[in-house]
């Protein structure tokens, strides 16, 4: 009994013991406040305008800063930030890697800024960069501390969330978000491979489609997170500014294509839908081609904005024809409304990603994975539909060729019935007109051969006989 107790009590002071080393592991803490400066100045200039003593910095909610869409302007954040306990092991995490250009400047207690971190998808990569998304070194301790973050992101909407973290925790929420990169990349693969074994071996231009959608696709979200041009174009950063435009408008294209060959005997009589499918597949080659003229230097801001006007309502156009299409065809069979699912899923998705980018709903797994996840199962969805529409093609292509040989059947039996009558009626002629007739004949020349009278009646009769028997061939 004393043991037992001495064995609890001995578990009880290492938990207990265990929990206080937890606690004081954790006990730095971070008091970190923003403010949003608003300046057509460059950085520079901003950092030598600074009046702390007039500037009110505030918590930012789940540490996130929303300006909505944007110009070519820069738009500031202050960050001040302190620490109970020195940590040399500290980095500032910015998940944002859509912005154009992203400066980070520390200040000290002079108003002199030196440049800390500069990035951003239009600022050539750095191989040596360990992570994908924004991170620099964070100089923290008792002592107040001041960061500005100079941000571009040209005509696009700039929703930034921070995050102050230990070397560990960082590359814990690295991993964590590589995991699930990873897991989208293999399931993309996956679902690519099969569409290819079933183009190679159905030769549907269907799946030819569906596989553009999904390259399409895969390019755009794969660009979003930030992991395309790191190692495609490193040192050529402008290419970044087509990589969506045209990856979002290419899907829409090869989506179209693949509602398009699916329902084809449905839109048949469906003229107006029919068309407005046609007049998209038509126009956003064009669209696309129209997208490289974002390369071109010094482009007007006029033009650029009048570029990504275009995109974005073609995008929303082709999404709604796409979502439209099936459920309009919802109850002509079991492909619709399979499809339908997965267009409400990506439409949901969408919407929501709207919402998020423009801050009435803060959640970092939606707005980051939100898209990526419905864009994965709108194609397993989809492919599944595929599959089961070509299912009933070769169902439905079986049903046809039996019902063919049971028709080929059934006109060989008529054909057969009829054969049997003619011989029939044949055999009836036969034997009910011509022998009769040969037997009359056989009868005059025989009364020819042995009677009496004269031969020129019966040769009459004879000729009269076999004239008979002529014209009753000919009729038989």
């Amino acid at each position: 009994m004393r043991f037992a107790k001495t064995t609890r009590l001995l578990c009880m002071c290492l938990f207990l013991c265990g929990m206080a080393s937890k606690s004081f592991a954790q006990s730095v803490t971070f008091n970190d406040s923003v403010a949003v400066i608003t300046s057509k100045d460059h950085p520079e200039q901003v950092i030598q305008n600074i009046n702390f003593s007039q500037i009110h910095f505030a918590k930012a909610t789940d540490n996130r800063v929303n300006f909505g869409l944007v110009g070519s302007e820069y738009n500031y954040i202050l960050l001040k930030v302190n620490t109970n306990q020195a940590n040399e092991n500290l980095y500032l995490s910015i998940d944002n890697t859509s912005l154009d250009t992203l400066s980070v400047y520390r200040i000290d207690n002079n108003n002199k800024g030196s440049l800390a971190y500069r990035a951003g998808t239009l600022v050539p990569f750095d191989l040596k960069n360990k992570y994908v998304w924004h991170t620099m070194p964070l100089v923290v301790n008792n002592m107040l501390s001041f960061y500005l973050m100079a941000m571009k992101a040209s005509q696009k909407n700039i929703n930034v969330r921070y995050e102050i973290l230990d070397r560990e925790h960082l590359q814990q929420k690295y991993l964590s978000h590589d995991r699930f990169i990873f897991f989208y990349i293999g399931v993309v693969c996956l679902i690519i491979i099969i569409i290819l074994l079933a183009l190679f071996l159905f030769k549907k231009l269907v799946f030819a489609a569906y596989l553009g959608y999904i390259v399409c696709a895969f390019t755009w979200i794969i660009s979003h997170y930030g992991y395309l041009f790191p190692y495609v174009y490193p040192r050529m950063p402008v290419i970044n500014e087509i990589v969506k435009p045209v990856s979002s408008l290419s899907a829409g294209f090869f989506l179209l294509m693949v509602m398009n060959l699916v329902f084809s005997q449905q839109l048949q009589s469906h003229k107006t839908h029919q068309r407005l499918i046609r007049t998209m597949l038509n126009v956003l080659p064009f669209l696309v081609a129209g997208m490289f003229l974002l390369l071109i230097p010094g482009l007007h801001y006029i033009i650029k904005n009048i570029l990504l006007v275009v995109w974005h309502t073609a995008l929303i156009l082709s999404l709604f024809i796409v979502a439209l299409t099936p459920v309009s065809f919802i109850k002509s069979g079991a492909t619709a409304k399979i499809i339908s699912p997965a267009m409400f899923v990506i439409c949901t998705m969408t919407i929501i990603q709207l919402l998020v980018n423009s801050g009435l709903i803060n959640n970092f797994f939606i707005e980051e994975h939100g898209i990526t996840m419905g864009s994965l199962l709108e194609n397993i969805i989809i492919a599944f539909g595929l599959f089961y529409n070509l299912l009933q093609e070769r169902k439905q292509r079986e049903m046809q060729v039996l019902a063919l040989e049971l028709a080929q059947a059934d006109t060989l039996k008529k054909l057969i019935t009829v054969q049997d009558n003619e011989r029939k009626r044949i055999a009836g002629d036969l034997h009910d007109n011509i022998g009769p007739l040969l037997a009359a004949l056989k009868i005059n020349f025989t009364r020819i051969i042995n009677s009496k009278e004269g031969q020129n009646g019966l040769v009459e009769k004879t000729e009269d006989i076999i004239d008979n028997y002529i014209l009753e061939i000919r009729d038989i």
